[in-house]
């Protein structure tokens, strides 16, 4: 059976571990299961290590930890430059996340970015 990959980015991390922020309960609503499905084996969960690393909340990095922190590469900062000169709505951040989850097969993203919806890629979250 092959394993589900999900890529949780900043929105959604950010929500997870900040229990002021309003999306706090539906971030930990979603990301339980998610947290269920890979100890059973069943999901592979991924984020941006720059971003984690950034994040002010300290917990942020012990949330990922079962997850795999993927490394933004002088290549995929390159494409992500050239997708956000095609794609004005993008920003540069979204533009990496888009080029990780294609170069690393990832099919869905938790996030509270509604930008994520256009493109072809599950959206697990509230947006």
């Amino acid at each position: 059976m092959k394993r589900r990959r999900v890529f949780v980015d900043g929105t959604f991390l950010r929500a997870l571990v900040d229990e002021g922020d309003p999306r706090h309960g539906a971030a930990r609503a979603a990301f339980a299961p998610l947290l269920d499905a890979y100890e059973r084996g069943d999901a592979l969960l991924y984020s941006d290590a720059a971003a984690v690393a950034a994040a002010e909340e300290p917990r942020t990095l012990d949330v990922m930890r079962p997850g795999r922190l993927l490394a933004v590469r002088r290549a995929t900062r390159r494409d992500a430059t050239r997708l956000v000169a095609r794609r004005a709505e993008l920003r540069l951040d979204q533009a990496v996340t888009l080029v990780l989850l294609r170069r690393h097969q990832i099919a869905e993203i938790a996030t509270f970015d509604p930008l994520y919806e256009g493109f072809d890629v599950g959206v697990i979250g509230a947006t």
